[in-house]
């Protein structure tokens, strides 16, 4: 995969690696069935958690994105990093996975590359500073 253009601002940074990995993906459907069926796969009798060096390189570099979007006023300061840094991964897998399951079986998941970028693209937007957090039900 291809490494986050380092010039810009570091929000679309952020979008333009995880734009990378799709795109990636979407070029190699083995790798993209591999890494969305098996990549963290967990056996009841082993506690071990194998991560990719691809996939801590990438959370890695996810992570360097997020300190420089809240270091530029791009990232609330209430958000914890870690738990963002989880929900774009999360969130990203997701997107990917379903395309996966979907091709496998009769699951829907009726959408494009186009499609994913948009949602990525809220999300990142989302985490700017300049949005106002929703007001809860229950607090």
């Amino acid at each position: 995969m291809r490494a986050a253009p380092r010039d810009g601002p570091p929000a679309e940074q952020l979008l333009a690696v995880l734009e990378a990995l799709v795109i990636e993906l979407d070029n190699d459907a083995d790798l993209k069935d591999l890494m969305m069926l098996d990549s963290r796969r967990v056996r009841k009798d082993n506690r071990d958690v194998l991560m990719t060096r691809g996939l801590q390189q990438f959370a890695d570099e996810v992570e360097v994105i997020l300190g420089a979007m809240r270091r530029h006023g791009q990232l609330r300061s209430d958000l914890n990093l870690d738990a963002v840094r989880a929900a774009i991964m999360g969130l990203t897998e997701g997107l990917i996975r379903d395309q996966v399951v979907a091709r496998r079986s009769g699951f829907r998941a009726d959408y494009g590359f186009a499609d994913v970028r948009k949602v990525l693209e809220v999300l990142v937007l989302g985490l700017n500073e300049s949005v106002q957090p929703l007001k809860a039900a229950h607090r």
